[in-house]
Formats: structure tokens, C-alpha cells, sequence
């Protein structure tokens, strides 16, 4: 059967189509519970190297970051205990995080993982998003007179993630309508392309600017544009193959509480921001996300 129920969302698009398992019997009461309450085995699927977002400390064995934030969240509201030793996160690659939960290697996908069709298609479910992000352009500070907007991208070299990632397709969109048209080099990891961007190999790096944001701080004599590659944001969310309605809408559930309670707020600021900024008192990063909330 095909998907079977809907979620509204703002942002890429008005209705967001959710895929999943076979409806239950006509008359039957759905679980109490997602399958993933109380799962001592839980997998979730996170970045590790992606400042702000998701990374992880080879020296202290520690994970920072919002999708970090929103997996240890989602956890406590799942009834799961999670240690320094077993916080039930581990490292996907950009290019994986699909075959990670078709294949069942994961449960979950926090990765700064955007909600699109393709995915849908596939048979992905999606929980409502819990961040929106605009895709960006990060350049080399010397470069910030020459690199203003994603039309002075035309004959430069512009490193992303793979074919499969939304900033590969959009760009290559693009693409066919330039001439001169940009190189694309696609690489396994933003992370890859920033050290290329460091090194000279490559004159641009795209991607969500929550990615980028991240990096920059990372890293002196890089420069962000502040444009906008693509009008419309990218929608963030938790990547399932539900098998049942019980499994989106615990995750949903979670998600919306997390910003009502204030606690989405706050991990905003404390990734986004500089070390010991007050929640009250967001840097502007932090309020351009901030200002636009998701929704569901």
C-alpha cells in the first residue's frame, strides 16, 4: 500500500508526504509505543565532523552539536538509558545515510538530514522537521570581494557533498542554465571540501549554512557569503523506516516538545554561538534560526 498519512510542514513543501509500512486492520488500535521505546540496541546515525552540528571528539570520546542535542532528547523521551560508554550514536557518511537505514544499519538518521522526495520514495520516513537552513557559500576571506552571490560561482571550482545530497542537485540545476558553468567536486564530507577550501584546491564550498556556520568558526580566513544558493531552506529531519503510525508520532511528539519546553532554544545558542552566551541573548547566527522555527 502506498503512504498513508500526511504531515504538515513549512518551508520546501507545503505538505510533506510520509512513507512508511501497510496500514494497520481496519479497527485495530495502533501500538502504545514507537518499536524504538525502551531499545537497549538503539542505533542513531549522526555526523562526527561537522562543527555545531554533529562531532565527535576522538580524545574524549565526546559528541557536541544540535543533531547531538536533539538524539539525546529524543532518547530521554524514549525511555532510553545512554552512557559515555553506550550513547547509542555512531559516525554516517553523507552518502550513507540512506543505505544505513534501508539496510537496517541504523534505527535513526540525525544527521542533518534533509526531507525530500527522493528519500520518500525510497521508503523513508521522516519525523517533522526541527531545523531550517538555508544553503550557503563558504569562501576564503581574500576571496570575499570576488565571490558575492552564487552567480559569481560560474567558472570556479565548487566543492559539495555527493550527486545523491540536495547541494549537489541544486547546483547542478544551476549548472544547466550557466555559461561559463562551475566545475562541481563532489567529496564524501563537507569536512573534506573545507580542508580542499583551506588548501587552495577548491575556490567554494556549498551547503546548508547551519553546516557551514560551524566550519567557518572553525577555521580563521574562511568568509560566508550570507546569500541564499537555493529560495527555498532546507528542512531537517529524523530519518525512520516506521513500521508503524506509533513510530513517526513519538518522534514528532518529542521533537515538538523539545521546542516547547525551550530546550531546542537553548541548543540553538549553545552550538551557535560563542562559548557562554546568555539564551536570553542570541548572537545573530542563532537568531536567524531562531526567527524562522520549524513547524508541525
Amino acid at each position: 500500500m502506498r503512504p498513508w498519512w500526511w504531515i504538515v510542514s513549512s518551508g520546501t513543501l507545503a505538505l510533506v508526504l510520509i512513507s512508511c509500512g501497510q496500514a494497520p486492520p481496519a479497527g485495530s488500535k495502533p501500538p502504545a509505543h514507537s518499536r524504538f521505546y525502551q531499545d537497549a540496541g538503539l542505533r542513531i546515525g549522526s555526523h562526527g565532523d561537522q562543527p555545531g552540528i554533529g562531532l565527535y571528539d576522538f580524545k574524549t570520546n565526546a559528541w557536541s552539536g544540535l543533531d547531538v542535542d536533539v538524539a539525546y532528547y529524543v532518547m530521554g523521551k524514549l525511555g532510553i538509558t545512554f552512557t559515555r560508554d553506550n550513547n547509542h550514536l555512531h559516525p554516517v557518511q553523507t552518502a550513507d545515510r540512506d543505505d544505513h537505514l534501508l539496510k537496517g544499519i541504523d534505527n535513526l538518521i540525525i544527521a542533518s538530514y534533509s526531507i525530500t522526495d527522493g528519500r520518500i520514495n525510497k521508503g523513508i520516513t521522516f519525523s517533522i522537521p526541527y531545523l531550517l537552513s538555508f544553503q550557503d557559500i563558504l569562501i576564503r576571506e581574500n576571496d570575499k570581494n570576488k565571490i558575492k552571490s552564487v552567480e559569481d560561482l560560474r567558472a570556479r571550482d565548487v566543492c559539495t557533498t555527493s550527486p545523491a545530497s540536495t547541494p549537489y542537485q541544486h547546483l547542478d540545476a544551476l549548472n544547466r542554465k550557466f555559461s561559463p558553468k562551475m566545475t562541481l567536486d563532489p567529496q564524501a564530507s563537507i569536512a573534506l571540501c573545507v580542508d580542499r577550501l583551506l588548501a587552495g584546491d577548491t575556490d567554494a564550498v556549498v551547503t546548508d549554512n547551519a553546516i557551514l556556520y560551524g566550519h567557518q568558526a572553525a577555521n580563521s580566513g574562511l568568509y560566508l557569503v550570507n546569500t541564499k544558493v537555493w529560495d527555498r531552506p532546507e528542512q531537517y529531519g529524523i530519518g525512520m523506516i516506521a513500521k508503524s503510525p506509533t513510530d513517526a508520532t513519538e518522534i514528532n511528539n518529542a521533537i515538538r516538545d523539545m521546542i516547547k519546553d525551550g530546550t531546542w532554544a537553548k541548543s540553538i545558542v549553545a552550538n551557535f554561538c560563542p562559548k557562554n552566551t546568555p539564551p536570553d541573548r542570541p548572537c545573530d547566527l542563532a537568531q536567524t534560526f531562531l526567527s524562522n522555527p520549524p513547524t508541525g
